[in-house]
């Protein structure tokens, strides 16, 4: 059933699909086989391994597809509030909505649109916009030896200031995957625009475990023919960096403000312009060395 080796028992449970994610319990039941074991290929398998019971359940999602629309209505049911429902086309979009709520539910953690990788026990946090390249530099960087914590959720504590893995695969765009070498999804849409979802271990690693001190910050941008240039940046302009890219801001208000000033004065960060992929990855590989990161 799953397609890297690994069991999908832990997270398949009869016609459901159990996912624990930044501290929420989510319940997916459908009549569709095919739709879950989709959708449980957007996850790690630990993303499952805790069962728990229904009742603890905060958010139960029902799937039923809909021929006259087409597509699938979707029903949630949160522990804590009314019901509501939408229509998806697959089962990536449904992950997407999976992931929009779950970093909403966040209150323990800081949580940025960002990607994160780890290398000898320290992280690297990479913040950027959807567009910026860093979903395509994270594969990059797994491809030169880091492990995954996360190419879009990155999960930092707030007491430790530790990043924690984030198990949603890598999602990547057809004409990422081609770059990487990566095949596409088989019979698949062929738009270069669409996506399918990288375990990690397809490029031969895998999801970080455990948290790992945050120890550099770097925010691509891909900047198409342009050269590749790494530049640090200052206290000030880290902190607007991270705050652009925070999702928790609703819920930490001025304290988030605080923490990501506290964050930005013990870990240095920098602003890396990239077109070429290889010149990118040998930047971030410096700046681990310079600032005592052991390169993998």
């Amino acid at each position: 059933m799953n397609r890297w080796g690994d069991s999908d028992d832990t997270m398949r449970t009869g016609q459901g699909l159990r996912l624990r994610l930044l501290g929420s319990r989510i319940r997916v039941e459908s009549e569709s086989d095919g739709f879950l074991t989709a959708l449980a290929r957007c996850f790690d398998p630990a993303a499952g391994r805790d069962e728990g019971d229904t009742a603890g359940d905060d958010l139960r999602l029902e799937v039923l597809w809909l021929a006259r629309s087409p597509g699938w209505d979707v029903v949630a049911t949160p522990r804590d509030g009314a019901r509501r429902s939408w229509l998806v086309q697959d089962a990536h979009e449904l992950c997407g909505v999976i992931n929009e709520w779950a970093v909403a539910a966040a209150s323990d953690d800081h949580v940025f649109h960002a990607g994160a990788v780890a290398s000898q026990g320290r992280g690297v946090l990479l913040p950027g916009a959807s567009g910026s390249g860093k979903s395509t530099l994270t594969t990059a960087l797994l491809g030169a030896g880091f492990d995954l914590l996360s190419d879009e959720v990155a999960v930092v504590g707030h007491a430790s200031r530790a990043l924690r893995p984030y198990p949603r695969c890598l999602s990547l765009r057809h004409d990422v995957l081609d770059r990487l070498g990566l095949a596409p999804e088989p019979d698949g849409d062929a738009d270069p625009s669409a996506t399918r979802m990288v375990h990690p271990t397809e490029i031969g690693r895998r999801f970080a475990t455990g948290p790992v001190p945050t120890a550099l910050i770097v925010a691509p941008r891909f900047v198409a023919d342009g050269p590749t240039e790494l530049r640090r940046l200052s206290p000030g302009q880290a902190v607007l960096t991270l705050m652009e890219s925070a999702c928790s801001l609703r819920h930490w208000k001025v304290q988030g403000l605080d923490w990501v000033i506290a964050l930005v004065t013990s870990v240095p960060a920098y602003a890396l312009s990239f077109a070429d992929l290889d010149e990118a990855v040998a930047c971030v590989q410096r700046a681990c060395s310079a600032h005592g990161s052991t390169r993998p």
